[in-house]
């Protein structure tokens, strides 16, 4: 049950990354694949005041990127608790 529910969580936030990047390439920025990539590059592509990216657009983006780090954390959640039970079957 925890590797489905692990399983659905990395899914949704791969979406979430490929949403994210969809919409960027929209607005002419390219970005590398990866999610460790798009966590990298956002905070400068935001913080960009000179960009051509609008307030409403970098609002929306913030969201997205907020809905990646919550995935990100849920999957790290479900991570130590299948740590956890390895571990006591261990001993």
């Amino acid at each position: 049950m925890l590797i489905s529910a692990r399983q659905g969580l990395i899914n949704d936030r791969t979406a979430l990354v490929n949403r994210t990047r969809a919409f960027l390439l929209e607005r002419g920025f390219v970005l590398p694949l990866g999610i460790a990539a798009l966590q990298n590059r956002l905070p400068e592509l935001l913080d960009d005041g000179a960009n051509s990216l609008t307030l409403v657009t970098r609002t929306l983006i913030r969201e997205l990127q907020a809905q990646i780090r919550s995935q990100t954390e849920k999957i790290g959640e479900i991570d130590a608790i299948v740590n956890r039970k390895i571990d006591l079957t261990l001993y």
